[in-house]
């Protein structure tokens, strides 16, 4: 589980392959390959790979 980033800080994540869990806070969303996502990242949050394949990602924070 990742440390919570100062008010302000955000993450886009865009998946590439596979499938990727965003567990955040009360919440857990899938997303598959050609999603995305932005969220806050000033909260506890954590990255599972929901399948027996690979997940690909790419991960920008912005604040």
């Amino acid at each position: 589980m990742a440390e919570p980033d100062p008010e302000g800080w955000h993450e886009i994540l865009f998946v590439v392959e596979g499938a990727l869990r965003l567990i955040q806070p009360g919440e857990a969303r899938d997303y598959a390959a050609g999603e995305f996502v932005t969220y806050s990242t000033a909260q506890h949050y954590s990255y599972c790979n929901v399948e027996k394949k690979i997940v690909r990602f790419i991960r920008n924070v912005v604040s």
